[in-house]
């Protein structure tokens, strides 16, 4: 099994949790992927994680070959960025958390560095502003604000039992 390394900006700590896979009984199948843990993650900013080699950890119940047709062959080495807002109130006294993770990519500035953005909104939706050319990504669907036909994958997250957790792609409901 690989191990999954985090960057946090601006830290010196890299934190490397075991990645596991977990399903839900639903007519689904449901599987998410564990990333890290919540402790990990550093309030209104962002992470970089490296998707574990799901081929070889031998955690999914399927075969090899399953595992190289989608939706899992798309998640072999991707970086996803993964960004945690606090979604309380400033007036209440506990935190609620919102989890999102996106690819790392930038696709104008071709490099793996849209962990380093800045979290905002447009219009009350979550996006991150690239580091690079600035442009504004929808945490949510991924759409580049600025250019519509330029889109980033989305994964579905949670934060579980301490632990962030990405919904493997085609086994999410919708």
């Amino acid at each position: 099994m690989k191990e999954l390394t985090l960057e946090a900006p601006n830290s010196e700590k890299q934190v490397k949790p075991q990645p596991s896979l977990t399903t839900e009984g639903n007519k689904f199948e449901t599987q998410w992927l564990v990333l890290c843990n919540e402790d990990d993650l550093v309030i209104n900013s962002g992470v970089c994680a490296l998707l574990p080699d799901i081929l070889s950890n031998g955690k999914t119940g399927k075969d090899a070959s399953e595992l190289q047709k989608p939706p899992y062959q798309s998640l072999v080495q991707e970086q996803v960025a993964i960004f945690t807002v606090n979604a309380s109130k400033s007036s209440e006294k506990s935190h609620k958390i919102k989890v999102y993770v996106i690819a790392n990519w930038d696709p104008i500035g071709e490099a793996n560095v849209l962990y380093r953005g800045i979290i905002g909104s447009i219009d009350n939706e979550p996006m991150i502003a690239s580091p690079l050319y600035k442009q504004h990504y929808s945490l949510i669907t991924g759409i580049c604000f600025e250019q519509a036909d330029l889109k980033i994958s989305t994964y579905e997250a949670r934060l579980h039992n301490g632990k962030v957790e990405i919904c493997l792609p085609s086994t999410c409901a919708d």
